[in-house]
């Protein structure tokens, strides 16, 4: 990593993909919680807890993921960018 901010964003983008895999893996629990829920704001509390998503990780990234983003293609491409993003940040 060049800098703290780039450090910063790459532990954003990873916690953003750690949330998205994690409702792909609990898939029918997540939509248990949002078919559950009364509004987008429960749903998010919701989410929140179910997936134990860390302080500063917003619930949308689940909520307003399109489907597509589930396929076994596109689950691969997420946990390979993972796996970079871990060994980014360990050697830094």
């Amino acid at each position: 990593m060049r800098d703290e901010t780039d450090r910063e964003q790459a532990q954003f983008r990873l916690a953003l993909l750690d949330a998205v895999l994690a409702a792909g893996e609990r898939r029918h629990e997540v939509v248990e919680a949002v078919w559950a829920s009364a509004d987008r704001a429960e749903a998010g509390e919701k989410l929140r807890v179910l997936l134990a998503l860390p302080e500063g990780t917003p619930p949308e990234v689940v909520l307003d993921l399109p489907l597509g983003r589930l396929t076994q293609e596109r689950r691969l491409a997420m946990v390979r960018e993972v796996e970079e993003l871990r060994r980014a940040l360990v050697t830094d």
